[in-house]
């Protein structure tokens, strides 16, 4: 199995969604968001956190405005000031929002949710395989912060979410302590293990 340096990986992709154009952009985010939507999983789930989304990353919102219209609950992720672990704050369109000290944008509002009791999670990435496995920005947050549920079994289900373009053909050496994702959600339906089930 060829190795895969992730360092180019993050670089070249990371490039590729900022070329995007918007009208491409907003296509992919509207169908994600429908694909979703019609899942089973989604219907079930109160407790939904997302992120707001930067650089070409699929964007949220529209996603966003579904879950507020169905009235569920919407979460951002939010750093913990003395850990390396991330904290999901309520969310409404409007609320007002502060960055972190990465630059991130998360709800000022400090009403938050367990990690382990929210119901769906959709993690950014910058690529996937066909096995459900991602390379992320390389902070390993999200890993940390549900690392109980890699011992358990137990917690939210998760979720990439991306453009189908960012699926990569090699498969990514999976580490020890990456949390599996259950599937990636793109504008060409719900992906798990290498195929569209929506």
């Amino acid at each position: 199995m060829s190795h895969i340096d992730k360092s180019n990986v993050r670089s070249s992709l990371r490039q590729w969604r900022r070329e995007l154009p918007v009208s491409v952009q907003q296509d992919h985010a509207l169908r994600a968001a429908q694909a979703l939507a019609a899942s089973l999983f989604f219907r079930k789930a109160k407790r939904i956190a997302c992120y707001l989304s930067v650089a070409g990353e699929l964007d949220c919102l529209p996603l966003i405005q579904l879950c507020q219209q169905l009235g569920k609950e919407i979460y951002l992720p939010a750093l913990h000031l003395h850990s390396n672990r991330l904290s999901f704050r309520r969310y409404n369109l409007g609320d007002p929002l502060q960055r972190s000290r990465f630059g991130m944008l998360q709800p000022r509002l400090r009403l938050s949710c367990p990690p382990w009791a929210l119901d769906l999670v959709l993690m950014p990435l910058v690529a996937f395989d066909g096995q459900m496995n991602r390379i992320g920005m390389g902070g390993g947050y999200y890993d940390r912060t549900f690392a109980s549920k890699l011992a358990s079994g137990f917690g939210p289900r998760l979720f990439g979410w991306a453009h189908s373009g960012q699926q990569l053909r090699e498969d990514i050496q999976n580490q020890p302590w990456d949390v599996p994702m259950a599937g990636v959600i793109t504008e060409k339906g719900v992906i798990c293990r290498g195929r569209t089930i929506l």
